[in-house]
């Protein structure tokens, strides 16, 4: 579900590939907060630990992930994410910062 993420690039890869999984994470919420909380969390264990020596490759393509879904439309802002009051603020907090990026 979020491999295409690690390495995306709005250049070559297709948006299709990507959009499944922002939608679970957003129409999950709220009746299935736990679905959203684990894949956030695998998400950024994926962005932490899948390939350490590239790291910044990796936060550049999630990062350009978000960036393209939102820009294109797939949701309209990642706002529900970041203010939804179920989510553990941790992981609100590690979401801001990847995001803090793309700003």
């Amino acid at each position: 579900l979020f491999y295409d993420w690690l390495f995306f690039d709005e250049r070559v890869d297709n948006i299709m590939n990507i959009e499944p999984a922002v939608l679970l994470l957003v129409n999950s919420i709220p009746k299935y907060i736990d679905m959203t909380h684990n894949l956030l969390e695998f998400l950024f264990l994926l962005v932490d630990n899948y390939d350490v020596e590239r790291n910044d490759i990796i936060i550049q393509g999630v990062s350009s992930a978000f960036r393209t879904l939102v820009r294109k439309g797939v949701v309209h802002s990642l706002d529900v994410l970041i203010t939804c009051d179920a989510l553990s603020p941790f992981l609100k907090e590690k979401l801001g910062r990847l995001l803090s990026g793309m700003k």
